[in-house]
């Protein structure tokens, strides 16, 4: 979650998109390949390039401040949208700077392109003057559609009720929370896709400022989100290319190629999906997970 003062990065855009993707190779040369990799080792070595610096709590989605003291009268609201256990979850960690408790905890969301919404609406938090609470939000996928033409953004306006007043918050959701664990394809299944899918239904465009820039980072940090590792190849510029694929909960299948660009972090981001509406929404999920 993201507050409107800016929390979670969006999705940069920058300059003018990338070149066509090409899928990877199925058969893989093993001498090329250990030939090429020694050549991207040296070629490293040389350049100074950064490694691994991540830890996977590290690489996990932080918790983000959504109410000020101000705007909470006191009252202080972090929250993450996070996935576990094939659950989507909103983690709220309030903190009570004023002088009586806090207590009567109730949530709404408006809605939004996730068709997110809390599963029970009142929650047990009670906080004491002074101190801090927790609470996970359990989430369903089940709440109602955005009006027909309205725009699909990350952003899900939420209300927070307690015993003082009711509180309002522009959170930010990336569409990650809803990739399923078993949306890893294999080389063949990923290829074959690729091809059959239009190509005017690929989108690609170069990401700026990217902090997560190592090649196992990087993969590392897919995985964490659902977006699993189908391949990675060197190409003839000496760049580094990773193949992922991911699915969401409601089938929609995401076929990604991304090109390392560790000196600066500006990688090259492509993408094919049939699921064309949604992709701004993946673009943004997949520039959130490598800022860090």
């Amino acid at each position: 979650a993201s507050s409107s003062r800016g929390g979670a990065a969006g999705a940069k855009a920058g300059g003018a998109a990338a070149k066509k993707a090409t899928p990877p190779p199925v058969k893989k040369d093993k001498k090329a390949d250990k030939a090429a990799k020694k050549k991207d080792d040296k070629k490293k070595g040389k350049k100074g390039a950064k490694s691994s610096q991540f830890t996977d709590e590290q690489l996990l989605e932080p918790m983000h401040e959504i109410i000020d003291a101000d705007a909470g009268k006191g009252m202080t609201v972090s929250g993450a949208y996070r996935r576990r256990d094939g659950a989507v979850f909103l983690d709220l960690e309030v903190t009570n700077a004023g002088q009586q408790p806090l207590n009567g905890f109730m949530i709404q969301f408006n809605k939004n392109a996730h068709r997110l919404a809390p599963a029970v609406t009142q929650l047990s938090l009670s906080v004491a003057p002074g101190a801090t609470g927790t609470e996970s939000v359990l989430l369903t996928a089940e709440g109602p559609a955005l009006d027909a033409g309205a725009p699909l953004t990350p952003y899900v306006q939420i209300a927070l009720k307690n015993n003082v007043d009711v509180f309002y918050a522009k959170t930010s959701c990336p569409m990650f929370v809803l990739f399923v664990e078993d949306g890893k394809l294999d080389k063949q299944p990923y290829l074959s896709m690729w091809k059959a899918i239009d190509n005017d239904k690929e989108h690609s465009r170069d990401l700026s400022g990217c902090t997560v820039v190592d090649t196992d980072d990087v993969c590392r940090a897919l995985a964490l989100h659902n977006v699993f590792e189908v391949a990675k190849r060197q190409n003839a510029a000496g760049e580094q290319l990773i193949y992922a694929s991911s699915k969401t909960q409601s089938g929609d299948v995401f076929l990604l190629e991304i090109t390392l660009h560790p000196d600066d972090g500006a990688h090259r981001v492509a993408f094919k999906s049939e699921s064309v509406a949604h992709a701004a929404l993946f673009l943004h999920a997949v520039n959130h997970v490598l800022h860090r």
